[in-house]
């Protein structure tokens, strides 16, 4: 009772300041949880990193927009500054929900629907939340708000931002062509989009798209030539892994509402505390309902058919909160507000605490968050100065299990490429002069007393001498036995010497003149 009275006064009085604050504490939660109790990265931005650093990408999970900018990050800092970007890819996320919540719901209620939707994002996900399309979710939040400056308040010099939104949207891959096709739905179908078809700025907007729409055909173009036009196969259980994170992302909203009193009930009118807002605008609820269920519905088609998605990239999570908070009309009364707080403050400390526990004691119980414990600085160093005083240069190729070699790679200060599997067919960037000129290190997870390579690595490096394993104490090692790693060295080739010139021809020795014979006079 005693905090939770600041926390509305806060709303009251300061309602920008409060939501700022709060994404600002959730960021830095985050950012700290990792770079204190992580080991290694997870294991899913893991493999994200490890593409992106070769600036591949498809339309999955965030798209080439997500690989390039943690591809920029990792290079400028490594994984502090890819821990980094997803903390100011949050604290732009939740100050658009903001943004776009005050404008429908005005600043009081508008900050309380960017605290439930931060509540939201928080217990969003059971694994930390570094999901790659989080870092698109800006741009989305973006394209909605200039969508309704264009719809909803006719700003009709919205145009070109919207145009300038749905560009950067294009490289943000299914989420932000999903939410492309809704904004573009709603221009088209309703009859505020079909009056605002009509303001001449819309010229100035086709110029801005094409600047954008040129570049993403170019991208298109290559994706499709490097990934050929492969059909997918039906794919339920991603679809069905898409509907378990709606509801395990939705239900933290519901919960929060529910617990505020039931909607429309005034027995307590001056018992409770109340958040006032101005009427609501008339275009305000369709345009929610829209943003929140037609991109989860467009999802759905790419998802039957394996696409790796999540809510995070889309508007559905923050236009459901500021659908729950809009229903409680202009007078919203908080009935538990100490319960509604406290529920609150759980959703957002909950996650990074369990997730720094879990580092620690969970070794002690069971094999859980291998991924985060595992050594990979503790493995990285050594094998980086063994290879480079056997080869006489820093490894700059290390093959092997995807978790295993990237985790190395990644934590090596020699910085090197991964190629995953130990198979050069999925590793495009790695050409066979590089393997040739550079050589490989091998590296694999020893599971059995002989420490050989498995058969798939024997296969494909043939002639493998594995070296001494490394024996390394996981980083909390409980009750975990320590991690053997098994490696080798491809050494470089030499190159092939060059053909020797063939030898010049001799000058040729000019031949004598001709001296024609004496005259011999006749005989007398």
């Amino acid at each position: 009772m005693l905090w939770s009275a600041p926390w509305i006064e806060a709303l009251r009085v300061r309602p920008a300041f409060a939501v700022l604050a709060c994404a600002v504490l959730f960021a830095l939660l985050w950012t700290l949880v990792p770079l204190l109790f992580f080991y290694s990265p997870p294991a899913l931005l893991l493999e994200h990193v490890v593409y992106a650093r070769e600036w591949r990408a498809g339309a999955d999970a965030g798209g080439p927009l997500a690989a390039w900018l943690v591809g920029l990050a990792f290079t400028a800092g490594g994984m502090t500054a890819v821990y980094l970007l997803f903390a100011v890819a949050s604290i732009a996320s939740v100050w658009l929900a903001f943004d776009i919540a005050r404008r429908l719901l005005g600043a009081t209620l508008g900050a309380a629907a960017a605290l439930l939707f931060l509540a939201m994002l928080a217990m969003g996900s059971a694994a930390p939340p570094f999901a790659p399309d989080r870092l698109i979710l800006p741009v989305t939040l973006w394209l909605t708000r200039e969508a309704w400056r264009v719809l909803g308040e006719a700003e009709t010099e919205a145009w070109p931002a919207l145009a300038a939104a749905a560009g950067v949207a294009l490289f943000a891959g299914w989420s932000g062509w999903v939410s492309v096709v809704a904004v573009a739905v709603l221009l088209f179908t309703t009859p505020q989009g079909r009056a605002a078809l009509k303001a001449p700025e819309r010229l100035r907007a086709a110029v801005v798209a094409l600047s954008f729409l040129v570049p993403f055909i170019a991208w298109a173009g290559f994706v499709l030539l490097e990934q050929g036009l492969r059909g997918s196969a039906f794919a339920p259980a991603s679809l069905v892994t898409l509907a378990i994170s709606a509801v395990v992302a939705l239900a933290p909203g519901v919960l929060i509402a529910l617990c505020a009193g039931p909607v429309g009930d005034r027995s307590h009118i001056g018992d409770v505390p109340e958040l006032l807002r101005p009427p609501l605008p008339t275009f305000a609820r369709p345009f929610l309902s829209a943003l929140a269920g037609w991109p989860l519905l467009f999802l759905v088609v790419p998802a039957m058919f394996g696409a790796n998605l999540s809510l995070w990239g889309v508007t559905a999570v923050a236009a459901f909160a500021l659908w729950l908070v809009s229903l409680r009309g202009e007078r919203a009364g908080l009935h538990r507000h100490a319960l509604v707080a406290l529920l609150w403050l759980a959703c957002l400390l909950a996650p990074p605490i369990v997730a720094a526990v879990t580092v620690w004691a969970a070794p002690h119980l069971r094999p859980v968050g291998e991924d985060v414990n595992f050594p990979a600085a503790a493995i990285a160093r050594p094998l980086t100065e063994i290879a480079t005083r056997r080869t006489g240069m820093p490894p700059r190729i290390i093959a092997g299990d995807l978790f295993l070699a990237g985790a190395i790679a990644l934590a090596s200060p020699a910085r090197p490429t991964v190629m995953p599997g130990g198979d050069s067919a999925r590793a495009p960037w790695i050409g066979a002069d590089e393997v040739a000129r550079d050589g490989v290190v091998v590296v694999w997870s020893i599971t059995d007393p002989s420490g050989d390579p498995p058969f798939d690595i024997r296969s494909r490096w043939p002639g493998l001498r594995p070296e001494a394993p490394l024996v390394v104490q996981w980083a909390v090692p409980g009750k975990l036995e320590p991690v053997r790693v098994g490696w080798a060295v491809v050494p470089p080739q030499p190159p092939a010497p060059a053909p020797a010139p063939a030898p010049a021809p001799a000058p040729a020795t000019p031949e004598p003149p001709m001296v024609p014979p004496p005259a011999v006079p006749p005989a007398q």
